[in-house]
């Protein structure tokens, strides 16, 4: 019983933690976002859409920890699809991450003036692994001890089936019960 009580505090405390901190990434996704593709100076349409590529997996990611703060239940079920965008992430941030940074190294040797701008969008992509990560992190977790849970609950049912098989074998009426019984219907109903 404490284990379960700390498990559930233990969840209830990483949601509370995923969503706040997912919060400030969905806020500094959408300023990354605005300053990149709208301030005339600072204009990189890579890292501002990157940025807001971030913002969108930071909001799964709040999204998840609100879940699994309130209403864990109900989130059980939907636990894969949390992991299967997280997965998505996984293998959009590191795919883009590699080709900036490829391409970056490439324009160096030829003394491109993007290279700057090259890093930043990296940095951006590796924002969108980071957030992918943390989301097909949590949501592996929680389905290993949702799975855990489910094993424990069938095999406590399990249980109390064959304990209650075995009280109703013990109960099982004998035949001279049974002929009492019936001796004592038919003297009720017997005038």
């Amino acid at each position: 019983m404490t284990s379960c009580k700390m498990a559930c505090c233990s969840r209830k405390c990483r949601g509370i933690f995923l969503f706040f901190y997912g919060l400030v990434g969905v806020a500094v996704g959408i300023l990354v976002g605005i300053i990149f593709l709208c301030h005339p100076q600072l204009a990189n349409f890579n890292a501002g859409l990157w940025g807001l590529i971030s913002f969108v997996f930071a909001l799964a990611d709040s999204i998840y920890g609100l879940l699994l703060w309130t209403a864990w239940k109900t989130l059980r079920k939907g636990i894969l699809v949390f992991f299967f965008i997280g997965c998505f992430g996984l293998s959009l941030g590191s795919v883009a991450f590699a080709a900036y940074l490829t391409f970056a190294i490439i324009c160096t040797k030829d003394g491109a003036p993007l290279v700057g701008t090259l890093y930043l969008v990296c940095v951006w992509c590796f924002m969108v692994f980071k957030w992918s990560m943390i989301l097909t992190f949590n949501s592996a977790l929680d389905d290993r001890a949702g799975a855990a849970e489910r094993q424990k609950q069938q095999e406590t049912e399990r249980v109390e089936s064959m304990d209650s098989l075995s009280r109703g074998e013990k109960q099982q009426k004998t035949p001279e019960s049974v002929a009492e019984e019936d001796s004592e219907d038919t003297d009720r109903l017997l005038p």
